[in-house]
């Protein structure tokens, strides 16, 4: 890995995946725990409404970080069918 992000070095790197793997996971468990106890949670919407706004709060947290990342890039990079990112 080490090379290939540019200025960004692997300890960054690391850090932010790391980042958007934990939103990712609070994100996933909080879908599971809506599916898996929605009978429940349907009869107390102030907890599912809880869970909503956890993955909302988020996912928000996990956009701002990819948008950070891709600043600076030409729009061009990102878009297209089966676009594969080849960034510099």
């Amino acid at each position: 890995m080490a090379g290939s992000y540019g200025a960004l070095d692997d300890a960054m790197v690391a850090v932010v995946a790391h980042g958007l793997m934990t939103a990712m996971g609070i994100v996933t468990g909080s879908v599971r725990t809506l599916q898996a106890h929605w009978d429940e949670l349907s009869k107390q919407p102030e907890q599912a409404l809880e869970l909503l706004e956890r993955i909302e709060r988020q996912a928000e947290l996990s956009a701002g970080i990819l948008r950070d990342l891709t600043r600076g890039y030409p729009v061009e990079l990102f878009v297209g069918p089966n676009r594969v990112i080849h960034l510099p």
